[in-house]
């Protein structure tokens, strides 16, 4: 296979009938994918690629468009047999492919019989069927479906269109078992509501816009549909524990074996190796607890009771980094790769500085009353609210920091003039900086220091985020509705793309919600799910 890219699915042809010094008459051209503008925001450009392979001009003039299969009848008919010459490829290029496949098993076909294909009196799958070569067709009968979505995939007439066409091409698919996913329930511990088919706001933020099916991997069964669907899968993700999936077959060695393809992505608690390999790791232990990020970020002699869910969406930001990375690789190599991230990783990770700077007796916990600097340190107004200050060319913005607060009379004292002098009298200086922010309100103050340009922001409750302007502004915060119709206002996705609306169309799937849908997508008809169903197979809520 030799794949190649561009904007258009027609730039793509260009560039490989250019780097293959071949006419087009004489290249069998496959589309793997077409161009996409993006999917909701959650997805950038996606350019457009062909497989090319060099063949001989007689086998593309006898090309027979009507026999491919999945060509609508009525289009057919308008039509001479033989169409435009990347049409005309098509039917039978994918003969020519299942027969170099047999070829290469160690079976042969007869010269008369490829001569009487490249005839074109009739079509190649009825001289196939004639010749007892059954096992050519049953090669077609496989990738029929894969062909079929080849040969079929529509031209987009408008941008409505279009934005629906890719909704249902790229919606990430969420697999869970029969009893779901375990963070259904979690927002009752933070008391939100947790009735799936009403709100679930938890389980929403990380879920929506995916669909959703229920499968018991437990069963044969379920894992045939599993394998089905990693087929045509690019990336698998998850956070089951590597025994787990061991057991299950889903683990890297194993199904990197039978689909080579995949990048295989997971979060667990503490990494590949080591006494912990096999703990169970949610953040509240992994991120927080082992990695010191909760003794050390609390006044000392206690300790603080971390925000669920903290540690996973920063971890899962790194796994997407990594996927990235990797579907760059899949792309020029076709190959997968494995991706891990640890919660316990990420949070030293995090620490970075920290670890760094304790093994130079530097402590931890820190206080506003042992800052790392005078000037980098929380500071309450006269109103009761506070402001951080953020100033790390000392320096550079003293003078500008004691008209802030008042006292220029200060410019010329060595105490508090140069970065390490500042520190040695951090206990003095912060008295005085502490006397100058209560002489104004939380305003007053960030109007004051707005206009000498000095670093800060005011300190603010989560609550206060929620109407925050500036988080509005750039949809870090999106009014999101409900299946109930209800509406509650929900954390967005920081990243943001120049010519992709970030947004949210559809809220997390039920239980097993789409699970009908997507089977019937993989090839399987009403009865075979109907018996999934009856053989709890399947589930739906």
């Amino acid at each position: 296979m030799v794949v190649f890219t561009g904007s258009t699915v027609e730039e793509a042809i260009q560039k490989g009938l250019k780097e293959l010094d071949i006419p087009r008459l004489k290249a069998h051209i496959k589309v793997i994918s077409r161009e996409k503008n993006g999917f909701l925001g959650l997805f950038g450009k996606k350019p457009a690629q062909v497989d090319i392979e060099a063949i001989s001009e007689t086998t593309v003039i006898k090309a027979n468009q009507q026999a491919v299969k999945g060509v609508p009848k009525e289009i057919n008919e308008q039509n001479e047999p033989v169409k435009t010459v990347s049409e005309a490829t098509v039917d039978l290029g994918h003969v020519v492919e299942a027969i170099k496949k047999i070829e290469e098993e160690g079976q042969g076909v007869s010269d008369e019989v490829k001569a009487e294909i490249l005839k074109n009196e009739k079509h190649a799958s009825t001289i196939l069927e004639e010749t007892g070569h059954i096992e050519i067709l049953n090669e077609l009968q496989l990738e029929e479906a894969g062909f079929r979505e080849e040969v079929e995939t529509p031209i987009v007439e408008n941008q409505a269109e279009q934005i629906e066409s890719q909704e249902l091409e790229n919606l990430g698919l969420k697999v869970e078992p029969s009893f779901g996913d375990p963070g259904r329930k979690t927002g009752a511990t933070m008391t939100m509501p947790v009735d799936d088919n009403e709100i679930n706001p938890f389980y929403s933020v990380y879920n929506c816009n995916k669909r959703g099916i229920s499968i018991n991997l437990k069963e044969e069964k379920g894992l045939e549909i599993m394998d089905k669907l990693l087929k045509d899968a690019n990336v698998f993700i998850s956070s089951y524990r590597t025994g787990a999936l061991k057991r299950l077959g889903l683990d890297y060695e194993t199904m990197s074996k039978k689909h080579p393809h995949i990048i295989w992505g997971q979060i667990n608690g503490f990494g590949d190796y080591g006494p912990a390999k096999d703990n169970p790791g949610f953040d509240t232990v992994a991120f927080w607890a082992r990695s010191g990020a909760m003794i050390d970020i609390a006044e000392v002699g206690t300790t603080v009771n971390p925000a669920i869910g903290f540690g996973d969406a920063t971890t899962s930001c790194s796994l997407a980094g990594g996927i990235c990375a990797a579907l760059y690789e899949q792309q020029k190599t076709g190959k997968g790769q494995k991706v891990m991230v640890s919660l316990f990783g990420q949070a030293i990770w995090n620490l970075s500085a920290l670890i760094g700077s304790t093994q130079f007796d530097d402590k931890y916990p820190k206080t506003r009353k042992n800052a790392i600097s005078p000037v980098i340190n929380s500071y309450k107004c006269k109103d009761d609210k506070w402001i951080f200050l953020s100033i790390l060319e000392h320096e550079r913005y003293y003078p500008a920091l004691l008209e802030a607060i008042q006292r220029e009379d200060l410019l010329e004292d060595a105490r508090f003039n140069t970065t390490l002098e500042a520190k040695k009298n951090a206990t003095e200086f912060i008295k005085i900086i502490d006397e100058g922010f209560l002489k104004f309100t939380r305003d007053e103050m960030v109007e004051r220091l707005e206009k000498l340009d000095i670093a800060h922001e005011k300190i603010q409750h989560v609550q206060e985020v929620l109407t925050d302007p500036q988080a509005i502004a750039n949809n870090y915060i999106f009014e999101f509705e409900n299946r109930n119709k209800s509406k509650n206002m929900m954390a967005m996705t920081p990243v943001k793309f120049g010519n992709i609306e970030v947004n949210i169309d559809r809220d997390a799937p039920t239980i097993g919600e789409h699970n009908d849908d997507i089977l019937k997508e993989i090839g399987y008809n009403q009865d075979e799910i109907k018996e999934l169903y009856d053989k709890n197979i399947l589930a739906k809520k």
